[in-house]
């Protein structure tokens, strides 16, 4: 039979599982929110970023041929200047959007890390298991019983008494 402090200890490991569990997932919980909020900042950086470029280059574009048209000037050098206007907005938008993937990655990275850092679940249940093992395993006293000359206690040994000489017998 148990004795009291052995169930307390006992209860008291699973107790200590249970808020390591909780923390654990408290934490991943956030460690996930974290991430998300980063890459939705990072979207609606990069949103932000292209639709000013694309105000800048209609400006631009608008600018060219404003200027084209006071100097009389036509053909193929405005055409040039347009596609050239247009091929530098194409560049900086891909630059903007090649920027938030690293910065993505870099926000995966970094929740990954805080990730590893977190205990996994097994791990708390068997840290659990053990405490639990550990405090029955500290108050646990064995008992022996005598039968025919020859104690045999608990714990995997038997001892044969005969004539005042012991041997030893491991099982």
């Amino acid at each position: 039979m148990c004795e009291p402090t052995t169930i307390i200890m006992g209860v008291m490991a699973v107790m200590q599982g249970i808020s390591s569990y909780q923390q654990a997932e408290a934490t991943e919980d956030a460690v996930i929110q974290s991430y998300r909020t980063r890459n939705e900042q990072v979207e609606d950086a990069v949103v932000n970023a292209n639709v000013e470029r694309a105000r800048a280059a209609r400006r631009e574009r608008a600018r060219i041929l404003a200027m084209a048209g006071e100097g009389g000037i036509g053909g193929k050098s405005v055409g040039i200047q347009l596609m050239d206007s247009r091929f530098q907005e194409g560049q900086d938008r891909n630059n903007n959007r090649t920027q938030a993937l690293w910065q993505k990655q870099s926000a995966l990275s970094s929740a990954r890390n805080q990730a590893a850092g977190i205990p996994s679940t097994t791990a708390i249940a068997a840290n659990t298991g053990l405490k639990v093992a550990n405090a029955s395993a500290q108050s646990y006293e064995p008992s022996t019983t005598t039968t025919n000359r020859s104690t045999i206690n608990y714990q995997g040994q038997s001892r044969a008494l005969t004539n005042n000489t012991a041997y030893v017998k491991n099982m």
